[in-house]
């Protein structure tokens, strides 16, 4: 099965020292995934460009081999302001180009919690079939955002498709 991770947050701290890390081991690890990666952020960036940044801000976190090269290759931007449609219909077509029979799209929320809202209103502009959306950091700041959020989130979303982490538990 072929598989584009969308990171929304893909300049962002936890990017750099994590997610890039964990995708490059599954990248290693796992031969037989056919995988695609979409940074998304709103600075702006060629796609040679953000490869290069890739590769310089992880150079602390990643222990890499001779294949990183091959990894980096997988890797692609989308700038994003998180609330601009346009913008996500932009990020549509990105996708779309890269999409094969089989794939499926991982939508990976690596920014702050205040603009998890502002992309499930969003999402409207990329609706596409056989995706998961990752919601990472607080999930809402009590109980009754926590709820509201997750209601927005059903709204647009099936429950299946629906992942929450929450790194601070």
């Amino acid at each position: 099965m072929h598989t584009i991770f969308v990171i929304f947050g893909a300049t962002g701290d936890l990017a750099k020292r994590k997610l890039f890390g964990a995708l490059y081991n599954i990248y290693i690890n796992r031969k037989d995934l056919d995988m695609d990666i979409i940074g998304v952020g709103r600075k702006a960036f060629d796609r040679q460009g953000f490869i290069e940044y890739v590769d310089r801000e992880t150079a602390d976190f990643i222990e890499k081999r001779e294949d990183f090269i091959d990894f980096l290759e997988t890797i692609h931007y989308s700038q994003v302001e998180l609330s601009n449609g346009d913008d996500y219909a932009s990020l549509k077509s990105d996708i779309q180009k890269l999409q094969k029979e089989d794939s499926q799209v991982v939508f990976y929320l690596s920014i702050s919690p205040e603009y998890f809202a502002s992309f499930v209103d969003n999402y409207k502009h990329i609706t596409l079939e056989n995706t998961k959306v990752i919601f990472e950091k607080p999930f809402g700041t009590d109980l009754k955002t926590a709820r509201d959020l997750n209601t927005k989130i059903m709204e647009v979303f099936e429950e299946d498709q629906v992942y929450r982490i929450d790194h601070y538990v």
